[in-house]
This record gives C-alpha cells, sequence and structure tokens, in this order.
C-alpha cells in the first residue's frame, strides 16, 4: 500500500523538484562544459608547444610565437587560432615568420581570415618557403585592410586621376 501512494505522488515529487531544483542541473552541467572545454584547449596549447619544441625552436622563439596568439581562449576564433598555429608549426615555418602571419592572421576579419589560413596552409602543403608565404600574407593584408597599391580604383570623385 505504500508503494502504490509514493508512485501516485511521484509526478507531484518531480514538479516540485524541477521547478525549485532545475536551476541547479543547469548550473552543473554549465560548469562541466567550460570545464571540459579548458581541458580540450589546453590540451591544443600543449601540442602546439611539444610541435615546436620538436621542431628546436628556441624558448624565446616559441614565447613570441604564443604571445603572437590571444592570451585568453574564450571563443572559437582562438581555437581557430590554435589550430593555424600550430599548422604551421608543424610546417617548421620560421618564429619570425611565424608571429608575423599570425598577427596578420588575428587582424583579418571574418571570411578573410579563413582564407588566409586556408591559402597559407594549401602553400605549406605544396612546399612553399616562409618567405613566398610571407608575401602572400602581405598582400592579402594589404587588401583586407584597403590598402591596396590600386587605391585609385575606389569609388571617390576625389581619387580620379587624369
Amino acid at each position: 500500500m505504500v508503494m502504490s501512494d509514493f508512485f501516485e505522488s511521484l509526478p507531484g515529487i518531480l514538479t516540485v523538484s524541477l521547478i525549485f531544483g532545475g536551476w541547479v542541473i543547469v548550473a552543473v552541467v554549465s560548469s562541466v562544459a567550460k570545464n571540459w572545454r579548458k581541458v580540450h584547449e589546453s590540451e591544443h596549447l600543449a601540442a602546439l608547444k611539444q610541435s615546436m619544441i620538436e621542431r628546436g625552436m628556441s624558448p624565446d622563439d616559441i614565447e613570441r610565437v604564443l604571445r603572437a596568439g590571444p592570451g585568453e581562449f574564450e571563443d572559437d576564433a582562438n581555437n581557430e587560432t590554435t589550430q593555424f598555429s600550430k599548422k604551421l608549426a608543424e610546417h617548421g615555418v620560421p618564429a619570425p615568420a611565424m608571429e608575423q602571419i599570425l598577427s596578420a592572421f588575428r587582424t583579418a576579419k571574418g571570411n578573410e581570415k579563413s582564407t588566409m589560413a586556408k591559402t597559407v596552409v594549401a602553400m605549406l602543403d605544396g612546399g612553399a618557403d616562409a618567405q613566398q608565404v610571407m608575401a602572400v600574407v602581405r598582400a592579402l593584408n594589404r587588401t583586407s585592410t584597403g590598402h591596396a597599391d590600386d587605391a585609385r580604383y575606389r569609388d571617390d570623385p576625389a581619387s580620379f586621376r587624369n
């Protein structure tokens, strides 16, 4: 008899528990997700550092490369930067070139960032050296910031030349 009373009142007990305790479930799930993400990003950063060490980079070069990227991992752009940095290290890009490439990558906006990453990785996969990659990055960065050499073709009456 006691068990049947319990099962009849079970929906009421669950409803009250979810109303007053539902936020606890949300908070726990949110905390677990944030911590899992931090662990995952830390693993990527450790893999990047290990790759740079295996390539024989000096501690100063590694520090300079890591400073070129964002310091905190707060959004997907950071993960994108980490993946791009890892690719550069895998291909043995020298630290000064890596620093310039990552700086240009960080200043690129939206779709330009993706284009730059895909172009650089494709060039490195194709055997391009760091100087060739740097030339392309500078060209892409110039056009993305609006400082292209063809400024005379702007839609501005003052830009027409005779």
